[in-house]
C-alpha cells in the first residue's frame, strides 16, 4: 500500500504509477499544476486483497478469456460483475484512514496544525482521475469524478474510478489488444472552478498530418467537460507557434457554463451573458498559454497536448499527452 504527494514524482516513473501521475508530477515544479496526490497500483492490490475481491475478479477474467468479442452481452455481465465487487465493498480501515489523512491536507497552507483544521470540516473539493499504467490514455477507457467533496463521497468516487477499468468497453478492447494488466493510479488533485478551460495542442491538425509550426486552441468558459458532453461548442483558433501570431480564429457564442457546485460533489449548469471583450482568451492570457506550450514540448521533446484551466488570470496545467 502507498500513496505519494503528486509533486514528489517525475516522469521516469511513468511505467510505475501512469503517464498522467508522472507527468503532471514533474511540471508541478515548474507551472502551475494542482495540488494533490497519487493513490498508486499497490494500494488497489491491497484493496483487493483485503477485501477478498481478488480471487473472484481473477476467476472473472479468466472466464472472459472464453468470451468471444462478438458476445457484448457476456462481456457486460462480466463487467457488471466485476464492478460491483469493487464499488460495493466497504475500504479498508488502513488505507481509507491513509487517504483521508492526504485529502485532508489539501488544504492547508503554511504551518496549520491539522487537528485545528479538520475541526472546521472545511473539507477540499477535488477531481478523482485515472493514470492507467498501460497505454489506453487515448481510448478514455476509464471514468473522472471531478468535484468531489467530502470524506465518503471521495472515498466512494476512487473505487467508481478503480471500477471503471472492467467496464464492457475497456474489456473489449483489452482483449481485442490482449492487454492483461489492469493497473493503474488514481491521481486526486484540488479541484480549478475556472473561467475558462480547454486543449492546446503544439502542432495544428491538418488533414492528413500534423502542422509542427503551428499552435491549435480550442476552449470554452467554465469547465471543458461542457464541450465533452455537447452542451456547448468550443472556441478554436490556430496560431503560429514562434510568433504567436492568430492564423484562424472561431469564435462561439456560449450562452451556458458548466460550473462546480460550490455546496457539494457534482457540477451546475449556469447561464452566461457575456459582452463581446469577454468572449475569448484574449492578450498576455493567449501569450502565456502560448509560453507553456513551447516550454513543455521542448521539455518532453515530442508533440504534445495539454488540458488547461484559467482561474483569477492563473493558466493551470490539468493533463499532458504526448501525441
Amino acid at each position: 500500500m502507498q500513496i505519494i504527494l503528486l509533486r514528489n514524482l517525475k516522469r521516469e516513473y511513468a511505467a510505475e504509477f501512469g503517464e498522467k501521475a508522472a507527468f503532471l508530477g514533474e511540471l508541478s515544479s515548474s507551472y502551475s499544476v494542482p495540488i494533490g496526490f497519487v493513490i498508486t497500483p499497490a494500494s488497489f492490490s491491497y484493496f483487493l486483497k483485503e477485501t477478498n475481491s481478488e480471487l473472484k475478479i481473477n476467476k472473472l477474467l479468466a472466464q472472459l478469456q472464453q468470451v468471444p468479442l462478438s458476445d457484448k452481452a457476456q462481456l457486460q455481465e462480466i463487467a457488471n460483475q466485476i464492478q460491483k465487487e469493487i464499488v460495493l465493498k466497504e475500504m479498508p480501515t488502513e488505507l481509507k484512514n491513509s487517504i483521508l489523512e492526504y485529502y485532508n491536507s489539501i488544504n492547508i497552507e503554511g504551518d496549520i496544525d491539522l487537528h485545528t483544521f479538520l475541526a472546521t470540516d472545511n473539507h477540499p473539493f477535488v477531481a478523482v482521475r485515472n493514470s492507467p499504467i498501460i497505454s489506453a490514455r487515448k481510448q478514455k477507457l476509464h471514468l473522472s469524478q471531478i468535484n468531489v467533496h467530502g470524506e465518503d463521497k471521495l472515498l466512494k468516487s476512487i473505487q467508481i474510478v478503480w471500477a471503471s477499468m472492467f467496464t464492457a468497453k475497456s474489456l473489449y478492447y483489452r482483449k481485442l489488444k490482449s492487454i492483461d494488466n489492469f493497473s493503474q493510479s488514481i491521481v486526486v488533485q484540488k479541484m480549478i472552478n475556472p473561467e475558462f478551460s480547454g486543449l492546446a495542442r503544439s502542432a495544428a491538425r491538418e488533414t492528413m498530418s500534423l502542422n509542427q509550426k503551428q499552435i491549435e486552441v480550442s476552449y470554452c468558459h467554465g469547465l471543458y467537460q461542457a464541450v465533452a458532453q455537447g452542451l456547448v461548442q468550443p472556441n478554436h483558433f490556430v496560431a503560429d507557434k514562434e510568433t504567436g501570431k492568430i492564423i484562424s480564429e472561431s469564435t462561439r457564442k456560449q450562452e451556458i457554463q458548466l460550473t462546480c457546485n460550490d455546496k457539494e460533489t457534482g457540477t451546475i449548469k449556469q447561464v452566461l451573458q457575456l459582452q463581446n471583450e469577454e468572449e475569448k482568451l484574449t492578450g498576455a492570457m493567449l501569450n502565456k498559454l502560448f509560453s507553456i506550450i513551447r516550454r513543455i514540448e521542448k521539455q518532453f521533446q515530442a508533440t504534445i497536448q495539454i488540458e488547461f484551466a484559467v482561474k483569477n488570470a492563473e493558466i493551470y496545467v490539468l493533463d499532458v499527452f504526448k501525441i
